[in-house]
């Protein structure tokens, strides 16, 4: 795990080993153990391996390194093959590299280390780009094959790891984070105002999934894709994508169970390979426990599990943690975010994300890492992803019923309607009824869903908004509503924004994060179920509640209401955060800026203030466009 970066003059001229220096420097907390840098020159074939004052060349690719497997000084980066013809940077984790290793040295291939950067060379000298079909795990990586004098660029299936880059169609600079580039004199700073839009009149979950970010003309390589550069400029192309013909319907239920487990025991089987000590994030939910109590049969009993706790119901999720912990023999480390630390926190989250923070709950999230690391562990496994997956939040279950609906199974509809008032609550059989009015008018959920945002967009300065509102992102490409749902979700909404968060925040904390639930093999298989195998008897999640009978307490496995890895962020902005908030926005000026409507943000935080609304994710927004406007922008 590592942080990545470069330069590429396309024109020939030279990079300033002093910029580049800085570029590396300022993702030192992606890499603290060691560092790399090199110097070509692409016309004349020439590389300086440690670059010196007399260093001419027009590429340069920098790392910084977090030693995570093979902790010798072997496994610096930039990292070569024999001949010297082929260099990586590269930021992740191939986990199956020791199989690969084994396939490739009976192909020939020597290996020097016991990396898995080594392996992805000799991979991409075996298979070329094909090279990425093969890797189980999560990857950014810039490749230089001087033979081609090409730059190969790539971005792993689902995202986990980021990778930024700018280009002029003279000068290509990228790296693991903003701040890399911003580092380059040649990189302009400015704000992107259609991001800015998305974010305050869309809540978070529509800014993420694009290639945008919150500086205009700094992009972002999508998931499943790769990036060549050279003389030509920019190809791209995508290797790895959902087929929707790829669906299973004849295999009896306990296969499908049988299965799901057989996977997901293998991808954190692999997810456990570490030279350095691994523990594991525990909440109080499904997906979190499933990974733990795997982890806990491989390593054995004193697993350690990090916990947040609060002392507000239904957040606190204590008991329901100590009941996992206690089933596989784990080792507890509870840590309480308080609502005293998140304004003082905050500006430096800012500075670690370069972009506005998603949600309250990764302000808990960085409170949790830094215990971690304060312990000494440098790996950490998680349960993102499976939500996305096995039909995990609320709405999955409308879309699920219209599916039945349009399918014309009234009786199976009607028991799993049942079913799932029973479980959730009689009171949402009017969300259902609105659902499903909506469908009959030739409504579109989409539309309606962001029309629940309407009272953020009404609180925009009218000409901001009219001048930068875009179309969300939306591709469907299956034939029923709920397997869109989850794609969406997958591919353009929660999943991009929790991966970007978590990224920013372990490695903030110099910590690898292993999300087991997104091994590329579990996701296609996930999206392969029929429906009926992820939402039953009320519940969503069918097939994972299944398979996990016996490895988790059964109070867990058959929980009913979701409440994840949350805080309370509503109490919080009408209690204890309220002064410092207002104090906060107002001492930077935002009103200024030409985006909010004043007036309506009052009648919004009075709403919220009053308990007659819960904005709070709104508010959220606005304080982290505030702080981080100042940060970057000033009063520009």
């Amino acid at each position: 795990m590592c942080g990545l970066t470069g330069i590429y003059h396309l024109d020939g001229a030279p990079v300033d080993f002093e910029v580049l220096e800085a570029m590396n420097h300022s993702l030192i907390h992606r890499g603290p153990d060691d560092q790399g840098l090199a110097v070509f020159d692409t016309a004349e074939d020439k590389v300086w391996p440690e670059p010196f004052p007399d260093a001419s060349g027009n590429l340069g690719l920098a790392s910084r390194r977090l030693a995570i497997l093979d902790l010798s000084p072997a496994g610096r980066m930039p990292m070569t093959n024999e001949q010297g013809t082929i260099w990586l940077v590269f930021n992740g984790e191939i986990y199956n590299y020791r199989e690969l290793r084994t396939e490739l040295a009976a192909r020939g291939h020597t290996f020097r280390t016991g990396t898995d950067t080594e392996t992805i060379i000799h991979a991409y000298e075996e298979w070329g780009p094909d090279c990425l079909g093969r890797f189980n795990g999560m990857w950014a990586l810039a490749l230089y094959d001087s033979r081609k004098t090409q730059l190969f660029c790539a971005r792993d299936r689902l995202g986990v790891k980021p990778f930024y880059y700018w280009y002029n169609g003279r000068t290509f600079v990228f790296g693991s984070e903003i701040k890399a580039l911003l580092a380059c004199p040649n990189v302009p700073r400015r704000p992107d105002y259609s991001s800015i839009f998305n974010y305050l009149a869309r809540s978070y979950r529509f800014v993420d999934g694009r290639t945008s970010s919150f500086f205009q003309g700094i992009r972002q390589i999508l998931p499943g894709r790769s990036l060549t550069v050279s003389a030509k400029g920019l190809e791209e192309k995508a290797y790895w994508g959902l087929d929707p013909e790829n669906m299973s319907f004849d295999q009896p239920e306990r296969e499908y169970a049988r299965r799901f487990l057989e996977i997901l025991e293998d991808s954190v089987r692999l997810r456990l390979r570490s030279d350095a000590p691994v523990a594991c994030q525990l909440s109080g939910g499904l997906d979190s426990s499933a990974v733990a109590g795997l982890a806990a049969r491989g390593l054995g009993p004193g697993l350690p599990v990090f916990s947040a706790g609060y002392d507000l119901k239904p957040f606190d999720e204590s008991d329901y943690i100590r009941s996992t912990a206690d089933f596989i023999k784990a080792n507890t480390h509870f840590i309480f975010p308080r609502p005293d630390d998140l304004l003082s926190t905050l500006p430096g989250m800012i500075r670690q994300f370069d972009e506005p923070v998603c949600t309250v709950t990764f302000y808990a999230h960085w409170q949790v890492m830094a215990a971690v690391a304060r312990l000494g562990f440098k790996v950490i496994l998680d349960g993102h992803g499976a939500d996305e997956l096995a039909a995990g939040y609320y709405d999955h279950f409308l879309h699920h019923f219209a599916d039945l609906r349009a399918a014309g199974a009234n009786g199976y509809l009607d028991a799993e309607v049942e079913a799932w008032l029973n479980n959730h609550g009689r009171e949402r059989a009017r969300q259902l009824e609105a659902f499903f009015a909506l469908l009959d008018r030739g409504g579109d959920y989409l539309d309606d869903y962001l029309k629940s945002f309407s009272p953020y967009e009404a609180a925009l300065d009218p000409e901001f908004a009219r001048h930068y509102a875009c179309p969300p992102c939306r591709e469907d490409i299956y034939p029923n509503r709920l397997a869109n749902r989850l794609y969406h979700e997958l591919r353009f909404e929660t999943l991009p924004a929790v991966l970007k968060a978590d990224d920013r925040v372990t490695m903030a904390h110099s910590l690898e994060s292993r999300h087991p639930f997104l091994d590329h093999r579990l996701v296609e298989f996930m999206f392969s179920l029929p429906n009926v195998h992820k939402i039953r008897h009320g519940l969503g999640k069918y097939v994972q509640r299944q398979a996990l009978a016996g490895l988790i307490p059964e109070e867990v496995r058959l929980r009913k209401e979701k409440v994840g890895f949350n805080a309370p962020s509503e109490r919080w902005f009408r209690e204890e955060i309220r002064t410092p908030f207002l104090e906060a926005i107002n001492s930077v000026g935002i009103f200024r800026r030409g985006f909010l409507n004043h007036k309506a943000f009052e009648g919004l935080f009075a709403e919220h203030l009053a308990g007659r609304a819960n904005h709070y994710q709104f508010l959220w927004q606005v304080l982290n466009l505030s702080l981080w406007w100042e940060e970057y922008f000033g009063h520009a």
